[in-house]
């Protein structure tokens, strides 16, 4: 526990940034530092947590949600999620410097969806359609894939839909998604529809995490994820730790830790897990919170 002690409290392991992540922070930095002289805007939250954002504001990046925001002159940083071909295009033509710091995870997903796409095959991504990542995903395919989240959306109008396309269908995944209902979506669908490849796309850190987080859920009477709200493997981990256990908060900082007194004793198990982006800074923060405020 990284020096303090609380033996009624347990945190998962993975506490570190994940891989992608770590690489966007350190690509934004390395940026920062090699053009002082010009301009640097991240298209979009570079990553989905707020304290990480304001940090690298503080280092003079400035964020962006609109292309047309940005000259030549500019020196623009792409979000670890990842853009579609389209706005990657602009970009280029509007001559701006690109730094991509797209996670290598995504980046492969990009490469497959281009690919199966020019060969034909109809792309069905599994993920939340709202998030920037497959958004960005389906950009890769001319945003033609058919997009799923949860199993009740494989209904006689989504299997007519995707036979009427009289093509070999192609599988992909959100890299956050939730392991258990991928394979469970992937089951269905294949005993639903002929012709189908799939790939296994949700990267290793959100299957680490999931696991871990299941089983800290499994041992805990409370279990507090931390992360922020935009997060889409924090909300994943959320989901899955509500399966195992009754009371499971979502919080962005250790401050929120207060709210919740009142359902915690000395004899309470405490569980925490942490989203992908969420700094280790956050789990001292909170084990520090929770030593202060419940006496453990």
């Amino acid at each position: 526990m990284r020096g303090l002690e609380i033996t009624t409290v347990k945190s998962i392991k993975s506490t570190e940034f994940c891989y992608g992540v770590k690489q966007a922070i350190k690509i934004a930095l390395d940026t920062c530092a090699n053009n002082e002289n010009k301009k640097i805007f991240m298209y979009g939250p570079i990553v989905h947590n707020d304290d990480v954002i304001f940090n690298l504001q503080k280092k003079g990046i400035q964020c962006v949600n609109k292309i047309d925001k940005i000259t030549k002159n500019d020196v623009l940083i792409i979000r670890a999620h990842g853009i579609s071909k389209l706005e990657y295009n602009k970009i280029i033509n509007i001559g701006a410097t690109i730094v991509d710091a797209t996670c290598p995870y995504v980046k492969k997903i990009h490469k497959i969806v281009s690919k199966e796409f020019k060969n034909m095959r109809k792309i069905i991504i599994i993920g939340n359609k709202k998030h920037s990542e497959v958004k960005g995903i389906n950009g890769w395919c001319e945003n033609s894939a058919e997009i799923i989240e949860h199993e009740h959306e494989i209904d006689d109008i989504f299997l007519k839909k995707i036979k009427n396309f009289n093509s070999d269908i192609c599988i992909v995944s959100q890299t956050t998604f939730n392991k258990k209902y991928f394979e469970k979506i992937i089951y269905i669908l294949m005993e639903k529809i002929k012709n189908i490849k799939y790939f296994d796309t949700i990267c290793e850190s959100s299957s680490t995490r999931q696991k871990e987080s299941e089983d800290i859920a499994k041992n805990s009477d409370i279990v507090f994820v931390i992360g922020g709200n935009k997060s889409s493997n924090t909300n994943k981990l959320f989901e899955i730790c509500k399966e195992f256990c009754e009371n499971v908060f979502k919080i962005e900082n250790a401050e929120e830790t207060k709210k919740y007194k009142h359902l915690i004793n000395k004899t309470s198990k405490v569980g925490i897990t942490l989203g992908a982006s969420t700094p280790d800074s956050s789990v001292k923060e909170v084990l520090f919170e929770l030593s202060k405020i419940y006496d453990l």
